[in-house]
């Protein structure tokens, strides 16, 4: 690899559209801003507020299609001991950065979206995470931050973008010290946008929803305003279903549902999602109709 091998790293696409050690620049320019984003992302994580970096392309290799890339500060040395807490000697950080992003890929690529779960420390700058697989693997702190944040995995969507072409089989990641990662088509679901399977909160309560969009196609979600909010909920109450559907239930301007409401939220990889769910319908209430307040029901939940 060209310039200095402590802080240089090489990323390489292959597949029948790299033949000839050419590539459209259309699949290569998102790829390598995505890289470069990826290494800010490891920076950040390891020293927050420390100084910033970013990569040159140093070379490039024909056979498939291989950019090497270096670490460099924006003021335009080799990173050396940009990372505070190496306190290692010159070159060693800028190697360091490059195995937090190759650890960051490995993990994303191994965990499929997977929640990961803390099983134990055994020193204080590793932890051990078990996958939903049972799999257990020992990773850096700062690799699993990186895991957790948003930001890091649209860069690495961008990084592997170019497998979504065709022509583009694989991709590999690698440099003189770390241990490289390879990445296939069929690795592309692990990098989709991630939402945590399972609910961080599970709550139902009655609330009075004010109707602002209905739909009488089962499955499709109603608009409702629930105060100065709007949200949307789908409607689970087979009974309630019923007596629509034999014309029991006429529906006015400013309608009222008194209802149990389900509310989960997911933890996504850009902050919280809320789904929401009408269990029971307790009382429909006409909007040309005076409400005086709901009866003491109690509810089965």
């Amino acid at each position: 690899m060209a310039g200095n091998p402590d802080t240089t790293f090489s990323l390489l696409y292959d597949g029948p559209a790299t033949e000839g050690g050419r590539i459209d620049v259309r699949r290569l320019a998102p790829a390598l801003l995505g890289m470069h984003e990826l290494v800010q992302e490891a920076n950040i994580a390891a020293n927050p507020g420390g100084q910033p970096v970013t990569l040159e392309v140093r070379a490039w290799r024909q056979g498939s299609f291989e950019v090497v890339l270096q670490v460099i500060e924006q003021a335009g040395r080799v990173v050396q001991q940009s990372i505070g807490i190496l306190n290692a000697p010159g070159g060693v950080a800028g190697a360091t950065l490059i195995a937090y992003v190759t650890a960051a890929l490995t993990l994303i690529k191994a965990a499929r979206g997977r929640r990961l779960r803390t099983v134990g420390q055994p020193d204080s700058e590793h932890v051990i995470v078990a996958l939903d697989d049972h799999r257990q693997i020992n990773v850096h702190n700062v690799v699993v931050n990186m895991y957790r944040r948003g930001s890091v995995r649209r860069s690495t969507r961008a990084v592997v973008g170019p497998l979504r072409q065709p022509g583009i089989d694989r991709i590999r990641v690698e440099s003189a010290h770390v241990e490289p990662v390879t990445i296939d088509f069929s690795d592309l679901d692990a990098f989709d946008e991630w939402k945590d399977p399972e609910p961080a909160v599970d709550t139902t309560n009655q609330v009075v929803l004010t109707i602002a969009a209905l739909s009488f196609v089962e499955g499709n979600k109603w608009r409702f305003r629930n105060g100065n909010r709007t949200i949307w909920a789908s409607i689970e109450d087979r009974d309630f279903w019923g007596r629509v559907e034999r014309g029991e239930v006429a529906f006015t301007d400013g309608d009222l549902l008194r209802c149990a409401l389900r509310v989960r939220q997911y933890v996504t990889e850009d902050g919280i999602d809320e789904e929401f769910a009408v269990l029971r319908v307790l009382e429909h209430i006409p909007g040309s109709t005076p409400w005086s307040g709901p009866e003491q029901v109690r509810l089965p939940l």
